[in-house]
């Protein structure tokens, strides 16, 4: 953000004129001469050099947040969709990872299907599980045939 251009902030024009003919193009630039080298380079009043140093740093700096907020913020974000198998869950760290592409292989007959039906229901319905009330799709694919997994799993509509 230090790097942002002074032409990009709200500066009076003839103070930014000024800026411009001593070279100062960059809000960093502009932070790294002191007070007194401001005041004699734009012929302002102390306060005023001061006062434009905070301005241009309101502007560059993010939004201050405390640790409550970002805490808060981490409890909404949906990084896992819980199985609702207590021990799976567990094992996979609070569920199959968001975002990502997660293969569920077995013999025939161990619960691959029943388990991706589960996910499914699951990511469809945010009522059952409030904390991913947020998350906007899921995709499930089922398949007993590696070889043609390509052909079916990107069709238009899915």
């Amino acid at each position: 953000m230090a790097s942002r251009a002074l032409q990009r902030m709200n500066i009076d024009p003839t103070i930014m004129q000024k800026l411009t003919n001593r070279r100062l193009f960059t809000a960093r630039d502009l932070l790294i001469a002191t007070h007194l080298e401001l005041v004699e380079a734009l012929d302002i009043p102390f306060q005023a050099a001061e006062e434009l140093k905070m301005s241009v740093c309101n502007q560059i700096a993010p939004a201050s947040s405390t640790v409550l907020d970002l805490y808060a913020r981490a409890k909404l974000e949906v990084t896992h969709l819980p199985t609702q198998l207590s021990t799976l869950d567990q094992q996979l760290r609070g569920g199959i990872p968001v975002g990502g592409i997660t293969e569920v292989v077995g013999p025939a007959g161990v619960g691959k299907s029943q388990l991706c039906h589960m996910l499914a229901a699951s990511a469809l319905l945010p009522q059952m599980h409030q904390q991913q009330a947020n998350m906007q799709a899921a995709v499930v694919m089922l398949t007993e045939h590696t070889d043609n997994w390509h052909q079916s799993c990107f069709r238009p509509g899915l």
